[in-house]
């Protein structure tokens, strides 16, 4: 049965398979209202792996070069995000322009009242944090231990590693969840609060990019890690498939999943920024 990628997702929060007793804990769930289906609640496993690109061949005509690139590029960075023993420390680097524009947005967010967070451009946000090239500075051993905190079920060493994680990357979607049910269930409401709004508002920075049914309307993303969210925000927890598609001098990911009724269905993510930023990192360099 194939049912097509919903606008938004009914039910926050991403959920893995140790993270669904935040949800029955904290009594609620964070909505975003841009879908008219019921919520989906059920606790189906995220698989949290990528499957190896296949067909690439078949379905794309490139050179040597960019198919080198573009599988490196995939390869890398969707170990980054599903393998964290393969992640790298970026070095440390002298503060460029785009790092202090980046920089500058998070203060503001830090200090924004609920009606400045909801006017502010998360999608110019999450660029930012692209601009600035931050994309390696949250380290495996952190990952590993935020995600020991979730399968311990302990709220406070969340929003300890949460915290963390956050102030190396505050696009993070799942970081702001898992803090702001956490929050919840210690009574921190405010910062739940705070929390929850950053989250929503990433998320809807994502799927209003476009309805990701065709590579037209494709959802644009930054990061690898934004696809997943995203699928798993919408409900579908299991990826079957993913593979690279060229259409002119655009890029997307194509992904196959399912949710918890077993239904299929297709999403399209533009990853054109990811790829030609790494076409720049390898490119030789101009005496």
């Amino acid at each position: 049965m194939r049912s097509n990628p919903a606008k938004a997702v009914s039910i926050l929060p991403i959920r893995g398979r140790n993270d669904d007793w935040l949800t029955r804990r904290g009594k609620r769930s964070i909505e975003v209202q841009q879908r008219l289906d019921p919520p989906q609640t059920g606790g189906a496993p995220w698989i949290g792996r990528v499957l190896p690109l296949h067909d690439i061949n078949r379905m794309i005509s490139l050179n040597k070069k960019n198919i080198a690139i573009l599988l490196c590029f995939m390869a890398a960075l969707t170990s980054c995000v599903h393998n964290p023993q393969m992640e790298m420390e970026a070095p440390d680097v002298p503060q460029s322009k785009d790092s202090i524009i980046y920089d500058e947005k998070v203060k503001y967010l830090k200090g924004a009242s609920e009606d400045e967070i909801r006017k502010f451009d998360f999608y110019e946000f999450r660029h930012s944090y692209f601009m600035a090239q931050r994309g390696g500075s949250v380290s495996p051993e952190l990952r590993n231990r935020f995600d020991q905190a979730i399968k311990d079920h302990n709220p406070e060493q969340i929003i300890k590693t949460s915290d963390l994680i956050l102030q190396k990357d505050f696009t993070d979607i799942r970081a702001h969840v898992m803090k702001a049910q956490s929050d919840h269930i210690l009574g921190l409401y405010k910062e739940e609060r705070f929390h929850r709004m950053m989250a929503v508002g990433l998320h809807q920075s994502i799927v209003n990019s476009g309805d990701g049914k065709t590579t037209r309307t494709a959802w644009k993303v930054f990061q690898i890690k934004e696809e997943y969210d995203t699928l798993r925000l919408q409900g579908f927890f299991r990826v079957l498939g993913q593979s690279v598609l060229v259409e002119g001098n655009k890029f997307y990911d194509k992904l196959i999943a399912t949710n918890e009724n077993n239904d299929e269905a297709t999403f399209y993510f533009d990853v054109t920024d990811m790829i030609n930023n790494v076409e720049q990192l390898l490119a030789p360099k101009q005496d």
